[in-house]
């Protein structure tokens, strides 16, 4: 045999090789393979356990917040607060809150967004501030309202 067809005998047996180890690889790919290789239905502990996280309901924490000097900060967000004295001013900078005015209150400024402010006695004047959104204050009179931000309201209570 001379070396010409020395070479093409090993090409050829070297491409037929290759075809068999294609076509058994190709046995372990295929749609509805080994039961092995199917997903098991159900989640591991570890995905259980950040779902579980994820359905937690989120509870706003509680707390009390104070006038000093004549000024009620309420800047605390996702929180309930509440004003149990009375204060010339309350200001609202921050977002997503429920905010219990139960003393006597001048003035409301509200600088945040999302909040609700429910003054139990009547406030004489509400301003909204720049760039405050979807604030709504409650209050039984109608007082002096200025609003510079956008989707903000003063309503009565129901």
């Amino acid at each position: 045999m001379n070396t010409t067809t020395q070479k093409k005998s090993s090409v050829l047996l070297a491409l037929a090789g290759a075809s068999v180890a294609l076509i058994a690889l190709a046995g372990c790919t295929a749609p509805g393979g080994s039961d092995s290789a199917k997903k098991d239905p159900k989640p591991s502990a570890s995905a259980q356990k950040e779902s579980n996280a994820k359905e937690k309901e989120f509870v706003p924490e509680k707390k009390d917040f104070t006038c000093s000097d004549g000024v009620a900060k309420a800047d605390t967000s996702n929180a309930i607060l509440t004003l149990k004295g009375d204060c010339d001013a309350v200001e609202v900078t921050g977002v997503n809150s429920l905010i219990t005015l139960e003393g006597a209150v001048k003035s409301v400024s509200v600088g945040g967004s999302i909040n609700k402010v429910v003054a139990k006695q009547v406030i004489e004047t509400v301003t909204f501030v720049k760039d405050s959104s979807g604030n709504v204050v409650e209050t039984a009179a109608k007082p002096k309202t200025t609003d510079n931000g956008t989707q903000n309201e003063v309503v009565a209570p129901k």
